[in-house]
């Protein structure tokens, strides 16, 4: 009969496989790449490696390391979604193993087992490992970190050693941009304690690994971030996501109880009620107990980033901090081994309801449907029967928010040199909308394309909107639906 012990590890082994089964599952599934991955695609398929070093086009934003990696992988496998998917799902399916080997230097027992069960879970991370971005090599670059940091601080390093980890570090560095804060924290953890302790010997070990690590941040400040933290559409865009320091009235002290809110909902990817609350910030304290130096790896990378985001050099919201959802999730695990460390039945039972109350909700939904992550604007189906069904002299007329997707799948299908109109921005409302479609009467035909449209709050549907005012100038002669994109056929 399995003793305890396999039972627990089975448990844990089952997560590792679930987690890993979701992602090659959403990444089999291959959907059509949403806005922001098609332009970041255009950008990795239109330019050379040199080219990629140089400000991308369409106000986007990567690493030069993750975008060499981006288009090694075009090259190698070429232009589709599974080749610009491959190194985030490799960054995913890695972050599984290293967060285990990380999230067990400070938790054990249920508290692990939770830990490991919310990160292989977790909406956001899934979503991220089969996404044409960068963040999920930003989750990937922050366990590393932190692994090396605990390394790191245990003992003094050979001087070889130290001398692997500066350039381990420093192509974490050039890949996600998120290691500077990650391993910002690690180096002043590694400092201060060296400091205070007056260990010149285990300072002059260290020297190699942080210089690295300094110098090749200093290198992609002056070559990169330099230009990014003066990008006037990016910190217009992120404008909101800068805390006012020091904060002066209650409207900017609430800013920080927001961003706390908002964390739950993005990045974490968990509901933010009484219990989970608590359990964050009374775990990350609990942390402090089971594994202070864990504690302070993780504190210190807040921190840098905190400090960063006040100084207006990095936006405190969204995806831009997942590399922080490892650190929160193990908090919340180390409340769990906590209470079940304890020993005594009440603190036991409770920490079997706290983990119930944090792993349930994530279950149920991918339960349902493993699938959830996956883009909901799914226009390269349509495309390809609107390529397939056209006839010569026929135009296409464009919801705005789609071009970026049309772009990169116009080519593929043939469709670039079709006569293409597009409208209007939506911020310029519905009476630019008519105005812009009323232009088309007389065209003859024409496939009026749709995806991103956005929710409608304050107005009608845009799309809805648009076929009322093309119904009234022309008539529908046929009608292609995807997932979240749409064309339609009108004689005009």
């Amino acid at each position: 009969m399995p003793t305890r012990r396999q039972w627990f590890n089975a448990a844990l082994v089952s997560a590792f496989v679930v987690g890993a089964a979701i992602r090659l599952w959403q990444y089999a599934l291959n959907p059509s790449l949403w806005m922001d991955e098609a332009f970041l695609a255009l950008n990795i398929t239109e330019r050379g490696f040199a080219q990629l070093a140089e400000p991308l086009a369409y106000n986007q934003a990567a690493p030069v390391g993750f975008l060499f990696a981006e288009r090694a992988a075009f090259v190698q496998f070429g232009n589709n979604e599974y080749a610009l998917r491959l190194f985030p799902l490799a960054c995913g399916l890695g972050a599984l193993p290293l967060f285990w080997l990380v999230a067990r230097r400070a938790l054990s027992g249920p508290g692990l087992l939770v830990a490991v069960a919310l990160f292989a879970l977790s909406p956001e991370v899934i979503f991220h490992a089969v996404e044409v971005k960068q963040y999920s090599g930003d989750v990937f670059a922050a366990l590393v970190a932190t692994w090396m940091g605990i390394r790191l601080w245990e003992r003094t390093p050979p001087l070889v050693e130290s001398i692997v980890y500066g350039f381990l570090g420093a192509a974490l560095l050039w890949t996600s941009h998120a290691a500077a804060f990650a391993l910002g924290g690690v180096a002043l953890c590694l400092l201060i304690s060296a400091t205070v302790r007056r260990d010149g010997p285990r300072l002059l070990r260290l020297s190699p690994a942080l210089g690295l690590w300094l110098a090749n941040v200093l290198v992609l400040y002056l070559l990169a971030l330099r230009n990014l933290t003066h990008h006037s559409y990016l910190l217009g865009y992120w404008r909101t996501s800068f805390p006012p320091f020091p904060p002066r009235s209650a409207v900017e002290f609430a800013w920080y109880r927001d961003a706390f809110v908002r964390f739950f909902a993005s990045p974490l990817g968990i509901d933010l009620n009484v219990t989970s609350g608590i359990a964050l910030v009374g775990g990350g304290l609990a942390l402090a107990w089971l594994h202070r130096r864990m504690f302070w790896l993780l504190v210190a990378a807040l921190l840098v980033v905190g400090v960063a985001s006040a100084l207006h050099q990095y936006p405190f919201a969204g995806r831009l901090l997942v590399f922080l959802v490892p650190a929160a999730i193990i908090s919340l695990g180390a409340g769990v081994t906590t209470l079940w460390n304890d020993g005594r039945w009440v603190s036991r039972a409770a920490a079997v309801l706290l983990a119930l109350a944090l792993v349930a909700p994530q279950v149920a939904p991918v339960a349902r449907n493993p699938a959830r992550g996956r883009s909901n604007h799914d226009l390269r189906p349509v495309l390809q029967q609107v390529a397939a069904q056209r006839l010569p002299g026929d135009k296409i007329h464009l919801y705005s928010m789609g071009w970026p997707a049309f772009t990169y799948y116009a080519k593929k299908f043939g469709l670039a040199n079709v006569p293409l109109t597009v409208s209007p921005s939506r911020d310029e409302g519905q009476a630019s909308l008519q105005a812009n479609l009323q232009k088309l009467a007389g065209s003859g035909r024409v496939w009026i394309v749709f995806s991103h449209i956005a929710a409608a709050k304050q107005r009608q549907d845009d799309r809805v909107f648009s076929l009322q005012v093309l119904d009234g100038i022309g008539r529908r002669l046929q009608g292609i639906e995807a997932d979240g994109a749409w064309a339609y056929l009108y004689q005009l």
